[in-house]
Order: C-alpha cells, then structure tokens, then sequence
C-alpha cells in the first residue's frame, strides 16, 4: 500500500511539472464535473431498474396472496418510478395496488387507487374490468363506492367521439391486415402495398382535416396514440413535416401522449439523415442480426433530455423492447481534423439537457476550420473576422471566444457577445458538425460554402 502510494505521489509531481498548475487545475474540476453526472445519470438507471423490481415483487406477491406484501412493495416502487413513467406502467401499477387492497378489504384505499388508474387510461382500466370478471369483486358489493367508480368512467368518456374512434379502429385493423400480408415482400405485392400505404394516409388527411389531430379528450389515450403511431410510421417526412406543428400544439396543451410528440421529432431528425435527440428510433440491422438504434448526438447527455421530456432513461427504455443501448463516443485523431477544414454555417446554439434553442443567428455567421489547432469566425454582415488558436492533447479540446463589440455587431437582434469554451466532444454526422462544451451547450454548424480569395481580400 505505501509503495503505491509513493509511486502515485511521484506520478502527480511529474505531472505537474510537465503540466502547470492551471492545467492540473481544470483537469481536475472537469473530472469532478464528469464524475458528478456519470453518478446521477447512473442514479437514474438504478432507479428505474429498481422501479421494475419492486414492480414485479408486488405483483409476484399479489398471485401468492399476499396482499399486505403486494402492498407495501407497490409503495417501495413509487418512491423509484422512472421519471415522467410511461402511462400504460403507471396504470397497472395502480390497478394491482387497488387490487391488493380490495382483497384486504380496504374498500377506500381500492377506491382511490381505481380511479387513480381510471384517470391515468380508462380504456386500460376498463379493458382489465372486462377480461378480469372476479377483480375488485369487494368493492362492487358495496354500491356507493362502485357509484364513484362509474362516475368516474363517464367523466373521463363525456367528451369522447364514438365515429372517430370506430373510424381509428378501423384504421387500426387495416394496417395490422397492411402490415402482416403474406406476399408484400414480392414485386407486385410491395407495389400494392405502398399503394395502400399511400391510400392509408390519405385517411389520415382527411381525419385531421375534418377533426384535428385526435387527443386523448376526444377519442381516449389508446385511440389517440394509435393515431399519432400512424402518422410517425405511414406519413412521408414532407407529410410530417406539415403535421407536426399540430402535434406539437396539442402536446404543449397536454392533449396526447408526449412520448409520441418526442417520437415524432426523433423521426423526422433521422428521416433527414440527422441523429436522433431523444433516442427513441430504432431499426433491425440485417448484418449485425438484432435491432440497434438510429445514431443519438451527444449520447452522453441522452437521459438529461429524456428526463427533461418526462421519459425514463433510454437504457430502461431498451430494455423494454430487448434491444441493448451502448453509446459509442466519435474518437477523433489529429488527423480527422482535416475532415472539418472548410467552412462551417453556425445553425443554432441549444441547450444540453432541454435541446432548446438559446442563440439563432439572425444574420450569417460561421467559422472556417483552417487547420489542425486553428480556426476563423466570419461575420459577413459586418465584416467581422477574428482568429483564434487552441491546443490538442490526444482530443480536440478548443478554448476560443468570440466577442463582439459595438462597432463589430451594430445589429441590435444579435447578441453583443457570442463565445463558447471547452469544447470538450466534436460530433461529425454526413454534413452536420456538433461540438459540445462544458458550459452546457451544443453548437451546431451546417457545411458552408465560401470564397476564399474574397476572404483574404477583406482580411487586408
């Protein structure tokens, strides 16, 4: 232990010899940093992960008859439900709980926890009444607690249009005969086949035309996620494209499941030949003989977005459809720089963890990646440029800063100071460059075109 201890002594004052203090410094104020959110992150699976087990002790107790057991385990659970959950989990578990304490004889408690599931899903919660004929059989003997019960049913169904969910239902039995034909791999049976997708969602159109897009309110939460499941995998992207305005609307006013509204980005963003923000688009990979998932831009900040979102983590996540998730960070080398040389259009500038926009240009700005170390932003409206050198130890760590003075930037849209610092992750998707920085910050650049001669001209 102490020789150890001594070579780790020697190992630090090497270091800081070669290094200076300042560095030493940063170093290790990153690394508690990356420590910090590799532990919450990791806290979240765990929670998730136990979430599901307690989850599972309740029910395993329940087919044994132990419902005081069942109880307390639903109650363990509670304190680890992944955040947000996802409806049709949260449903169960508050059906079963309910379901424990009938068999208890807890008429109040199986009351609270029924409706409870009822407002969560009622066609959940009613679909589990009718298979489950014995279910909460104590609670239906006493009249004036099973009154609430239906009470409660017909508040939730007041609003529902009963033509548009016969109407989506029939949609839901043409696309599962669509999905399942015996001969759509074949020539003429593929070609029928894209025909009557294309027949699909003209149905579709006219839905939404005449009605909107069907909310939980109007049709129920099964109906209107089947609907939104339509639209994410029948629509092409210019369809999407139309429709998710509408999507998004009904989603901020908490009409619809936000686990489709996030689907529904993350499909567009692959369909563009973008990486996915939130994880939740996968495919079947012929070569590797298993389903992975569609490309994510910083990985490493996946679940602080899901979490944002109200989604559990994305390991969770895969775990339900039994695919793994591994994240894969882009190692870039000295000489990959040379794939950035050339000129990069600043897109945006969003946040790590919400992936909202916090700085959109409102005139051209870009940078242009000179060579390995070296880079230049360009201000074309007001012929601002500005080098700025920054140093490579193994990663492609950059440190330079923008600042824009009134003379520089005259335009009172645009920000007086633009910089970033740290860049601590370069992302390099087809034409797309994202480089993230400590302060919480992806910055995303588009392949620009320039002229490099007018450029050397205004820089003499």
């Amino acid at each position: 232990m102490q020789t150890a201890l001594t070579s780790f002594f020697v190992f630090l004052v090497i270091f800081v010899k070669k290094y200076s203090m300042r560095n030493w410094f940063l170093i290790m104020i990153s690394l508690f940093f990356f420590q910090k959110n590799s532990f919450a992150q990791q806290d979240q699976i765990n929670n998730d992960s136990t979430y599901q087990y307690w989850t599972d002790l309740a029910f395993d107790a329940l087919l044994e008859k132990k419902y005081t057991v069942c109880v307390e385990c639903y109650d363990k659970a509670e304190m680890f439900k992944p955040i947000g959950g996802i409806a049709k989990h949260d449903v169960l578990a508050k059906y079963f709980e309910g379901l424990c304490h009938d068999f208890n004889l807890k008429k109040k408690e199986a009351q609270d926890n029924l409706i409870q599931a009822i407002q969560l899903d009622w066609e959940i919660t009613q679909s589990l009444l009718d298979v489950r004929k014995g279910d909460y059989i104590n609670l239906k003997k006493k009249k004036r607690y099973w009154k609430k019960v239906n009470k409660e049913f017909k508040i939730q169904q007041k609003d529902i249009d009963k033509n548009l969910r016969a109407e989506i239902l029939r949609l839901d039995k043409e696309y599962n005969a669509l999905r399942f034909e015996e001969d759509k791999f074949s020539p003429e049976g593929l070609k029928e086949a894209l025909a009557r997708e294309r027949k699909f969602a003209e149905n579709l159109e006219v839905i939404i035309k005449e009605k909107g897009i069907p909310t939980i309110k109007n049709v129920g939460r099964q109906m209107s996620n089947r609907f939104l499941d339509f639209l994410i995998k029948i629509t092409s992207l210019k369809e999407k494209e139309i429709y998710f305005p509408m999507v998004k609307k009904a989603y901020e006013n908490e009409e619809i499941g936000f686990e489709y509204y996030v689907r529904m980005i993350d499909k567009i963003e692959v369909e563009k030949g973008r990486p996915q923000i939130y994880g939740t688009q996968y495919e079947y990979d012929q070569k590797m003989g298993k389903s992975v998932f569609d490309p994510v831009v910083d990985g490493e900040n996946v679940n602080k977005r899901r979490a944002h979102i109200g989604l559990p983590t994305i390991e969770y996540y895969a775990e339900q459809f039994g695919i793994e998730y591994k994240h894969k960070r882009q190692r870039l080398t000295k000489s990959d720089f040379k794939k950035f040389t050339g000129g990069w259009e600043l897109v945006n500038i969003r946040d790590t963890e919400t992936f909202e926009i916090t700085f959109l240009p409102k005139q051209e700005l870009w940078v242009e990646f000179l060579a390995k170390g070296r880079m230049r932003f360009n201000r074309t409206a007001n012929i601002c440029e500005m080098r700025y050198k920054a140093t490579d130890r193994g990663r492609l760590i950059f440190a330079p800063t923008l600042s824009c003075t009134k003379k520089c930037c005259d335009d009172k849209n645009v920000s007086k100071t633009l910089s970033y610092h740290d860049v601590h992750k370069f992302e390099l998707y087809n034409k797309l460059l994202f480089l993230i920085d400590t302060k919480g910050r992806v910055l995303e650049f588009k392949r620009k075109k320039y002229e490099k001669q007018k450029m050397m001209n205004r820089e003499n």
